[in-house]
């Protein structure tokens, strides 16, 4: 092949038959960044100066939440066309602290790290059928009903739950609940023997989830 005299070329393109992609360290992530709402959500870019990736891999270390991180463990590897992972392992609250790094993958070969972010962050605790638990707020059953009813609710992790009754006006009339619950399903009871019949509104709010429904007290 003859080049023109100030031409610049790459080498591998000068030379395909030598894999020399897979013999050179890739350049870090750029842009890394841990958010919620409700699982640790990792997002990144590309980095600009280079196109010889495999893929990136995802470090994580879990300690309490007042320590710093400790030991790191490769938890995951995704293709390269991927610049985000959700850590399902994990919900956001709690007592633990998830400390994430992560590297860009040429075969063989990592980048350097990029920077350590940590998030306050607890495993999932599994309840007695093995499901994972998120957030819920069920429709009352019965409805209508004279004069109990039953709302079924779950929270991912510890934390204040506080479900309130609204008349059709949107004037709060009571509290049904309002305390700390550990992560899992739950099922609250409803007496409407102080209330009069109509349509009433129960709403729910835990951390940044909020969810409304409708009850119809029939007497």
């Amino acid at each position: 092949m003859t080049i023109p005299v100030g031409s610049e070329y790459n080498i591998w393109d000068i030379t395909p038959l030598l894999n020399i992609k897979t013999e050179l360290e890739p350049f870090t992530p750029e842009n890394f960044s841990v958010l919620g709402p409700y699982n640790p959500h990792l997002s990144w870019n590309h980095s600009s100066e280079e196109d010889y990736i495999t893929g990136y891999a995802i470090y994580r270390s879990i300690v309490n939440k007042y320590e710093n991180p400790g030991t790191f463990i490769k938890i995951s590897t995704v293709n390269s066309s991927t610049t985000s992972f959700i850590d399902y392992d994990l919900a956001l609250g709690g007592t633990n602290k998830a400390y994430y790094k992560i590297t860009a993958v040429n075969g063989t070969r990592e980048s350097l790290f990029t920077n350590i972010i940590g998030i306050v962050a607890s495993p999932y605790k599994n309840s007695s059928d093995n499901h994972r638990h998120t957030y819920s707020l069920d429709q009352n059953y019965p409805n209508p009903f004279n004069p109990t009813t039953k709302i079924k609710y779950s929270v991912p992790f510890e934390q204040n739950v506080k479900i309130s009754l609204y008349d059709i006006l949107g004037n709060e009339v009571g509290i049904l609940m309002n305390e700390v619950k550990d992560v899992g399903q739950y099922e609250l009871g409803f007496n409407s023997n102080n209330y009069s019949s109509g349509i009433y509104y129960y709403k729910m709010i835990s951390g940044e989830f909020q969810a409304i429904h409708k009850l119809i007290i029939m007497k």
